[in-house]
């Protein structure tokens, strides 16, 4: 009886009264429910964080790189320079090349006494026409201790002036030299003062003595050795071409160009300080007094000139070294265009050498040639004492 009571009693009132009502579910299920909200929410603050963390850590790099996007692929000022005025060195270039085409055709056309040519008839009319182009255009009555004044022409027409003109058919410097642009366009008709002068000049500077009489087309197949004259005649013809082609390169290259980046270039020249005319006068090969219309008509600027600003005067601005303080992308892209710049120059360097050595090469076999026939010479001596 007293172990049954027992029995009941601990498991109606100590287990089930006291462990179960009591403990268990007022005492350890809420105490376990608190510990474990405490440790998860913790755990959940944690996660949070590491989530906003994680989130704002991406948005700043997608920002940064957005950023980086829109300062890369913004092109500075300094790129567009050098693609706006290099716009027309292309179509300049291939005008240049004609234009030194139609010089070499000219001085050919001398040497070789086309007909309707000056030198056509030989020698003699070839100094008569140079001479009458001297009286008429470049003579100085300064010159010759003032003994000119006898024969020098008076300017009666319009678009000679002599104040001009005077001894531009033998002096470079004012002829060619100190200009970037020549009035020059040998494709028209109109013939301008600088094409005058640098075919004059031309004249004066190759082929200077042509030969005395051309020879006829019966001499040379009826005249004993009119043939190996003839063809000494056009030896002599080419080694004048050769060395006459790298004064036709000056004058082309400084020849009117297309014109296409003429106003920009006209602005670099204008940052540098330089006066409206000087610029016209460099750019454009205009004629500082009063122009003719036609005579004195501007070209545009020549593939020399458009060169020298891509290559020298651009750099002479200020205002480029300042534009280098950009961002690492502009500067590789200005690197890139001034890299081109060297290529284009380079190439432009190689065809001087090119020429350059064509001369030398004509000048060793000239002086072979007068070996040879020195000791040919000495040779037909001794064997004529024996």
């Amino acid at each position: 009886m007293i172990k049954s009571a027992f029995d009941q009693y601990r498991s109606t009132f100590v287990m089930n009264s006291y462990y179960k009502d009591q403990f268990e579910d007022k005492g350890a299920m809420p105490l376990t429910d608190d510990v474990r909200n405490l440790w998860m929410g913790s755990a959940m603050m944690v996660g949070s964080f590491l989530d906003g963390y994680t989130e704002n850590a991406a948005l700043a790099q997608l920002q940064s790189a957005n950023a980086n996007s829109m300062r890369d692929h913004a092109v500075s000022d300094s790129i567009c320079k050098f693609g706006t005025l290099s716009r027309s060195l292309a179509a300049t270039e291939a005008k240049m090349n004609v234009q030194q085409t139609i010089m070499s055709e000219i001085g050919l056309s001398r040497n070789l006494g086309t007909q309707f040519n000056i030198a056509s008839t030989g020698r003699g009319r070839d100094n008569q026409s140079r001479l009458f182009s001297f009286v008429s255009y470049y003579c100085d009555t300064s010159d010759n201790n003032r003994g000119l004044g006898s024969i020098c022409k008076a300017s009666t027409s319009p678009t000679a002036p002599r104040d001009v003109e005077y001894n531009r058919d033998i002096d470079f410097t004012r002829t060619i030299e100190e200009k970037g642009t020549l009035n020059i366009n040998l494709t028209d008709s109109t013939l301008t003062r600088d094409e005058n002068a640098v075919v004059s000049l031309g004249n004066f500077l190759y082929g200077h003595r042509q030969d005395t009489d051309r020879i006829s087309p019966s001499a040379l197949s009826e005249v004993k050795g009119s043939a190996a004259r003839y063809a000494l005649v056009r030896s002599i013809t080419a080694r004048r071409a050769a060395a006459q082609n790298t004064y036709n390169a000056i004058v082309a290259m400084k020849s009117g160009g297309s014109g296409q980046s003429k106003a920009y270039m006209q602005k670099v020249l204008e940052r540098l300080g330089l006066p409206s005319d000087d610029i016209s006068k460099y750019l454009n090969g205009k004629y500082l007094g009063t122009p003719k219309a036609g005579y004195d008509k501007e070209q545009d600027p020549s593939y020399y000139a458009q060169m020298e600003i891509l290559t020298k005067r651009l750099y002479q601005d200020p205002a480029f070294y300042a534009n280098l303080m950009d961002t690492k992308a502009n500067v590789k892209r200005i690197s890139a265009s001034l890299e081109a710049m060297d290529l284009a120059q380079t190439r432009d360097i190689y065809k001087s050498v090119s020429r350059s050595e064509m001369l030398m090469a004509l000048l060793l076999e000239l002086e072979n040639r007068a070996h040879g026939e020195k000791v040919e010479a000495n040779l037909s001596t001794e064997i004529k004492q024996r």
